[in-house]
C-alpha cells in the first residue's frame, strides 16, 4: 500500500467527535489492552509501565476519544509486535502551557519503517487532530514516539 492510499483511507474516517472524558481512564484501558496482547503473544519478558502526569488530580480533556484511542492502539500494537524483552512505556504529561504531550516508548527492534501501516494511520490521525508526531530511536534501543494534538485539560468535578 502506498503512502497516498493510506492518507486517502485516513481521510475517509468520520469527522472528529469531541467529547469530555477522563484521560486517566483511557490510559488505564490501554494498559489492560497491552497486558492482554503481550499475554496472548507469550511475551512474558516485556514489562508495561504508564505515566499519567498532570498538574491536576485527574486529567479530563475535550477531544475525539475514538481517534485518540486509535492512535494509541496503532502505536501500542507496533510496540507489542516488535518488543520481545524489556519494556513498553506510554502515557502523557501536561506541559507548563497546559498542552498535553503523549508518548509510546519501547525496547523493541528499533525504528518503525515508513511502510508500517499502523504508524502511517496514527500519524494521519494526529495530523487531522491538529498535531504533530515525532518518531525516533530510543536512547537505550527501541523506538520513541511522541505526539501532541489540539487537546487541553479541562476542569471537571466528579459527583
Amino acid at each position: 500500500m502506498q503512502h497516498h492510499d493510506i492518507i486517502l483511507k485516513v481521510s475517509k474516517i468520520k469527522p472528529e467527535q469531541s467529547e469530555t472524558f477522563c484521560l486517566d481512564d483511557l490510559i488505564d484501558e490501554l494498559y489492560i489492552f497491552v497486558k492482554q496482547e503481550l499475554q496472548k503473544s507469550g511475551k512474558t519478558n516485556v514489562g508495561v509501565e504508564v505515566c499519567k502526569y498532570s498538574n491536576i488530580k485527574k486529567c479530563w480533556v475535550s477531544t475525539d476519544r475514538t481517534r485518540l484511542r486509535q492512535i494509541f492502539r496503532n502505536l501500542l500494537d507496533n510496540a507489542v509486535q516488535l518488543t520481545d524483552r524489556g519494556y513498553i512505556f506510554f502515557g502523557y504529561h501536561t506541559s507548563v502551557n497546559n498542552n498535553i504531550n503523549f508518548f509510546v516508548d519501547d525496547t523493541g527492534v528499533g525504528i518503525y519503517s515508513d511502510t508500517n501501516l499502523g504508524l502511517s494511520i496514527a500519524e494521519g490521525l494526529v495530523q487531522q487532530m491538529g498535531g504533530k508526531m515525532e518518531v525516533k530511536p530510543a536512547e537505550d534501543a527501541g523506538t520513541s514516539v511522541h505526539f501532541n494534538i489540539i487537546c487541553t485539560p479541562v476542569e471537571f468535578f466528579e459527583n
